[in-house]
């Protein structure tokens, strides 16, 4: 399976791809890469994936699909969301702390050096010290990538949103009045900047919350980008830290459990495809939700490890009834599957 996840460490997420596992069933723990619903990669060419590619590849949304008897999650792939702002000012900051909350790459662009320092601090993962244009193009954007536009001045986010706009992105948003916005979206239109592009852009950016404050308006900005992050979702649970943890056990050649949520209803707080990989001392890399339940999840995968066991699919109950005896105000089911790496 080596190869597998070195496929997927290098894909290319512009194209539709889809991994591809047989959870239950006769052929549990097949897997498959599909590129358009052509195979990239098969564990086995003529299993069970490749004798329903049709039904995977015409899946509507991330999740399990039938097969006769056996049951098979279906992931569409996406890269680590990135967040790129910008600017570095006052509202950059809790901009830039909340998109590390919620899990996202963090980089941001300022041609003053302290403000540069200032997001550092405040949580960014890379800062940019250049002239806003030169770092622009070293950003080559793709769907999952989030520009946000709040420099100092009108003219730079004009030059800002000029180099941004023939960039692939899942999200363009631009701080100012109605009335600066129109004249910086109309100027570049008369340049021959793409209008469809310029008419998608969010601006003023940030949900209408009545913000006053840098916090409250970075409060927005994320609200926003949320929205739109949820409105066209493909899963990330292929993310850089647990690819980079897999690739590692494989050259020490150390067993671990790699744990993924192929189902869930009620409150449960992750989604289809969060995963988690758990070492035999119960150390993990991700997270399937936290608390209690991701606790159940830790336990069967160090007994898998210890046991033997390749693969395995549990439910895991935190509804209501059993969230209120914990003192929980919320609870759900989520079924997890594991498997050995």
């Amino acid at each position: 399976m080596k190869e597998y996840y070195d496929i997927l460490g290098n894909i290319d997420t512009g194209v539709k791809t889809q991994a591809v596992t047989v959870i239950s069933g006769a052929s549990t723990g097949e897997k498959a890469l599909l590129k358009e619903g052509e195979p990239v990669w098969m564990a086995d060419p003529s299993g069970c994936i490749a004798q329903n590619t049709g039904v995977i590849a015409s899946a509507a949304e991330d999740g399990v699909v039938e097969a006769g008897k056996d049951r098979i999650l279906v992931e569409t792939i996406g890269s680590t969301k990135k967040l790129v702002i910008c600017g570095g000012g006052h509202v950059s900051m809790p901009v830039i702390r909340i998109g590390k909350m919620i899990g996202m790459q963090v980089c941001v662009l300022e041609d003053r050096q302290e403000f540069a320092d200032n997001a550092l601090q405040a949580g960014a993962d890379e800062a940019i010290c250049r002239d806003f244009v030169d770092a622009l193009k070293e950003i080559p954007g793709d769907r999952d990538t989030y520009f946000v536009i709040v420099t100092r001045g009108h003219s730079l986010d004009k030059e800002c949103l000029r180099e941004i706009a023939g960039k692939p992105h899942a999200y363009i948003g631009m701080i100012g009045s109605h009335r600066k916005n129109e004249i910086v979206i109309s100027g570049l239109k008369a340049e021959g900047i793409s209008a469809e592009v310029l008419e998608s852009v969010h601006a003023p950016i940030g949900l209408s919350i009545g913000a006053r404050t840098p916090e409250e308006i970075g409060v927005s900005i994320m609200a926003e980008i949320i929205s739109v992050k949820n409105t066209h979702l493909h899963s990330v649970g292929y993310q850089r830290d647990i690819l980079k943890a897999i690739a590692q056990s494989y050259e020490e050649k150390s067993g671990k459990v790699l744990c993924t949520i192929v189902s869930k209803s009620g409150s449960a707080p992750r989604e289809i495809g969060s995963k988690m990989l758990v070492d035999p001392e119960g150390r993990i890399v991700g997270t399937v939700g936290g608390g209690l339940g991701e606790a159940q999840v830790i336990r069967a995968a160090v007994s898998m490890l210890k046991n033997g066991t390749e693969h395995q699919l549990i439910s895991v109950d935190m509804t209501a009834e059993a969230a209120a005896k914990e003192g929980l105000i919320c609870g759900g089911t989520i079924e997890v599957f594991l498997e050995k790496i």
